[in-house]
Formats: structure tokens, sequence, C-alpha cells
């Protein structure tokens, strides 16, 4: 009796060993998937957070160029205060002048007026000659400095103008200059804030994408861990083999458990396997199956060939029967799935042996979000 159950603790120990060195590997590779996913999720948000610390600086870049404007507003209004008020100035020195070369004019009229009287009291008042001769040079003398006087005004008065003259298109230019710059500081404001709204734009394109490959991720895995419950019986017995990579699974079946020897009809066993993986695919959002077939390097055998000439027929046949069967009885979608053969151009053993023949001979199911199926 102690000897039976010895035997039967060694049988165990050896199965359990068994199963452990075959299954490691698949939890060593789905480990480090799911590191692979976790760093590039970590890659996406550390992108979202400099995203995040460039817009804050093109905010700050945005009051800056607000605050330069605004100064320069007030710098040129000052400017056009400072114009305004020298022009009065000089309007106010030119009717000075104006009105001083008035009075003198006033005044040579005036004078005119005491010579013209003089000479007529000369004509009458002979002995009143000599001092009407000297009062009329000294009214020449005056009348010679008011000359002078007025030339000097009228210089002074000209001298003003061309100051003005020169003064004004300068205050004109720099007024100019001022409206250019606004509008360059308005023109880069405004690119700031287009260059900021392409920034949002950006950064909430990163935020859906980081949500989407998020929720591709728990998909997957989702779906993975479905498929190995379900199937936890052939993958032990190495019917069904299942890989998960970053977006897409790979589900991979040996022929003998779905078809016969030559044939692409589905076996009954097959069809009970097919169902379980149909109604968890059924559960996938938003996803594209596709069905390849592949076969070993060995031609169709004679009876065979007149249904199908080359391993090419055989391999599509078999993909399109699983394709018609997840149609049919699990009511998947004809648009999300495609059946493809590839005959055994594609094998993951040696045609050499017969064990890795068996390999090569399988029907492989490609589950992956739409339109992002790689090309086989």
């Amino acid at each position: 009796m102690n000897k039976i159950l010895l035997i039967l603790l060694i049988v165990l120990l050896g199965v359990l060993g068994y199963a452990g060195f075959f299954l490691y590997p698949e939890y060593k590779n789905m480990h480090q998937t799911l590191r692979e996913n976790e760093k590039k999720l970590a890659d996406l948000n550390r992108k979202n957070a400099e995203l995040t610390e460039v817009h804050s600086q093109l905010q700050l870049q945005i009051q800056e160029c607000s605050e330069r404007l605004k100064t320069l507003e007030e710098e040129r209004g000052q400017v056009l205060r400072e114009s305004e008020q020298k022009i009065s100035e000089l309007n106010k020195k030119n009717s000075l002048l104006i009105e001083e070369r008035g009075n003198l004019h006033r005044q040579i009229q005036k004078c005119t007026e005491n010579l013209g009287e003089s000479e007529k009291k000369l004509a009458d008042l002979s002995r009143k000659n000599a001092e009407l001769t000297e009062a009329h040079s000294q009214l020449e003398s005056q009348i010679q400095g008011c000359t002078e006087t007025l030339k000097i005004l009228e210089e002074k008065r000209d001298q003003i103008l061309r100051e003005s003259e020169q003064t004004i298109p300068k205050l004109n230019k720099k007024i100019s200059l001022l409206t250019e710059e606004r509008g360059n500081l308005q023109g880069r404001i405004q690119k700031c804030t287009e260059n900021l709204r392409d920034l949002e734009k950006t950064l909430a394109a990163l935020r859906d994408e980081t949500e989407f490959t998020k929720s591709q991720i728990d998909q997957v895995k989702s779906t993975y861990e479905a498929l190995s419950f379900d199937l936890k019986e052939q993958i032990q017995k190495q019917q069904v083999t299942i890989k998960e990579f970053q977006k897409e699974l790979s589900v991979s079946f040996v022929d003998r458990i779905l078809f016969d020897f030559g044939k692409a009809t589905l076996t009954m066993e097959g069809e009970m396997i097919l169902k379980k993986v149909g109604e968890v695919l059924k559960k996938i959002k938003e996803k594209r199956i596709r069905i390849i077939g592949h076969t070993d390097n060995i031609p169709i055998h004679p009876d065979y060939q007149y249904k199908y000439p080359t391993n090419w027929e055989l391999s599509a046949a078999r993909a399109a029967s699983v394709v018609r069967y997840f149609q049919e009885y699990i009511s998947l979608g004809a648009k999300d799935m495609e059946a493809v053969g590839r005959s055994f151009y594609q094998p993951i053993a040696s045609n050499e042996t017969e064990e890795g023949r068996a390999l090569n001979r399988r029907v492989e199911i490609i589950i992956a979000p739409r339109m992002e199926v790689q090309k086989q």
C-alpha cells in the first residue's frame, strides 16, 4: 500500500513538473507583454505632462506680449500729446509774431503819416526846416531800425516754421513705426493663440489616444484571460496556443482538433471549441478577426486532389469553414472577419519531421481592433 502511494506521489510530482515546465514560458511572455504595455502608458502620461508645461509657457508669453502692447500704446499716446502740445506752442508763437508784425506796420504807417504832416508844415514853416530835417532823419533811423527788427522777426518766424516742418514728419514717422510694431505684436499674439489652440487639440488627441490604448490593452487582457480559462484543457494538451501582443491576440489550433485529415469540414470537437471561442469574441467591441489556414509541405493526396488541387485550396477552405461557422452559429458580423489561406509558406517548425509538420498544420485566429490587423 505504501509503495502504491509513493508511486502515485512520484507520478503526481512528475505531472506537476511537466506542466510547470511548459506553462512557465507562456506566463513569462504574458508578464513581459504587460510590463511593456505599462511602460508605454507611462510614456504617454509623461508626454501629456510635457504638453501641459508647454501650454503654461505659451500662456505666460501671451501675457508678456499683452503687457508690452499696453506699454507701447501708452508711449504712443504720450508722444501724440507732446506733439500736439508743441504744435500748439508753435502756433501761439506764430500768432504773436504776426501780431507784432502788424503793430510794426501800424507804426510805420503812423510814421509815414507824421512824415507827410511834417512835409506840409515844412512848406508853411520854413523856419522849422532844420528841426523837421532832424526829425526826418530820426524818423528814417527809426524806420530802418523797425525794418531790421521786422526782418529779424521774419527770419525767426521762418526758422520756427522750418523746425516745425522737420519735427512733424519725424513725429509722424515715429507714430507709423509704433503703429507697425503694434500690428506685429498683434500678429504674434494671434499666432501664439493659434499655436495654443493647436497644442490644446494635440493634448486632447493624446488624451483620447491614451484612453483608447488603455481600453485596448484592457480588452486584450480580458479576452486573453477568458480564452485561457475556456480553453484550459486544450492548452494543457498543447492543442491550442494563445499569444498576447500589445493590441492583438493570436489563438492557434492544431488541425487535428478542428478537421479530419485532408478535409475542411469541422469536426464535432472543433465546433465545440469554436463555440467557446466565438462566445468570447462576441463580447469584443470594434474588433477585426482574421482566420488564417496553414498546412505542411506534403502535397495533397491524389484521392483528394479533385477537391483541393494544392495546399493553397485546402488552407483557404479550412479558414473559410471557421469564418462560416462564426457567422452562422455565433452570429459574428461578416464585415468583421476575413479568411486567408497561407498554404505551407509560414511554418513555425521544420517540415523535415512529423512533429514539425503536425505543428505547421494549424488554423490561426488573430483578434485586433478595427483597422489594426497586421499584414501577415
